[in-house]
């Protein structure tokens, strides 16, 4: 009996040694993503597509949807819209090879959160996504929810104060393109 109790421990030790082996080796050979950091205004090439960042402002929330009345049934009428605010990014698309796959699906990354799209809310913004008519050179208008319950105090007090640095992620591996989305204004400006 005592000898099964060793052999047991001893395969139990030779797993674990084994398992922490794997860990080190996985580690120390794993082929991380090439992170290219672009500037806003400046294009990068992704999917056969080339994208370039050419407006981008905040706004809050109600006077969101308030602008955009045909939007309305995206308003979460249900918590405090004080706490949200939505970053409208304008994106130029042009195409700059023959096969292209045009995603819109672009999170962003803000302090230490990232954010998708809503992929109908997107649709409904942009109807020549939809009925055929986009054309190379045209723009796109991606808007994020902003949560104020995802930051922290000062985080928040950034973003009110159009100091807050956004990063729209265009793949993430091998090659991760981070547009860097530094010059916000208000959205009343529009």
């Amino acid at each position: 009996m005592k000898s099964r109790r060793r052999v047991c421990y001893i395969l139990f030790a030779v797993m674990v040694l084994f398992l922490l082996m794997r860990i080190v080796y996985v580690n120390q050979h794993a082929r991380l993503p090439q992170i290219n950091i672009i500037g806003q205004g400046d294009k990068v090439t992704y999917c056969g597509l080339e994208y370039e960042i050419v407006n981008a402002s905040i706004w809050d929330y109600s006077r969101f949807f308030e602008k955009n009345e045909y939007l309305k049934e995206y308003k979460d009428t249900e918590n405090d819209s004080t706490m949200w605010k939505i970053l409208l990014v304008e994106y130029q698309i042009t195409k700059t090879n023959r096969k292209n796959k045009l995603d819109l699906y672009i999170p962003i990354r803000y302090a230490h959160t990232f954010n998708g799209v809503d992929a109908f809310m997107v649709q409904e913004m942009n109807s020549t996504l939809l009925d055929g008519t986009f054309e190379s050179g045209d723009i796109v208008r991606i808007p994020y929810e902003i949560y104020r319950e995802n930051l922290t105090d000062e985080q928040w007090k950034d973003v009110e104060q159009l100091d807050m640095t956004y990063r729209a992620i265009l793949g993430t591996y091998p090659v991760r393109n981070e547009m860097m989305i530094t010059n916000v204004v208000t959205g009343e400006c529009e």
